[in-house]
């Protein structure tokens, strides 16, 4: 029962990010650039992704320790594209590109204020 509830918890968390980025790209086509909503839904969205891998990878720890009692902790670097590692890497790269909208909203507006 636990596991179902916390697949459903990263599922819906994974679907709400995935439905922040749609209307990114829709607001993308509208040719309009450095809005808030843009801004704040690319953070969000990395933060969303973060948090989910973050939640699964403790989930899985306290996982193994119950059902398994035994401890394990490991470091390991993975080839494929379901690696946590990768998946954070794109959640940060996320809030990273926020934070350049941020900047350049804020130039876009003082070069505005200037002509």
């Amino acid at each position: 029962m636990v596991f179902f509830t916390l697949e459903i918890i990263y599922t819906s968390i994974l679907f709400s990010s995935v439905y922040i980025l749609k209307k990114l790209i829709k607001d993308f086509e509208k040719e309009r650039l450095y809005t808030k909503l843009q801004i704040s839904g690319l953070s969000l969205a990395g933060k969303l992704i973060i948090g989910v891998v973050i939640l699964q990878i403790v989930a899985e720890f306290f996982t193994v320790i119950i059902f398994d009692n035994r401890l394990e902790i490991g470091l390991s670097i993975e080839n494929d594209l379901g690696s946590p590692w990768l998946v954070i890497s794109i959640g940060l790269f996320l809030i990273y590109l926020s934070k350049i909208f941020k900047n350049s909203a804020s130039l876009l507006k003082e070069n505005e204020l200037t002509i």
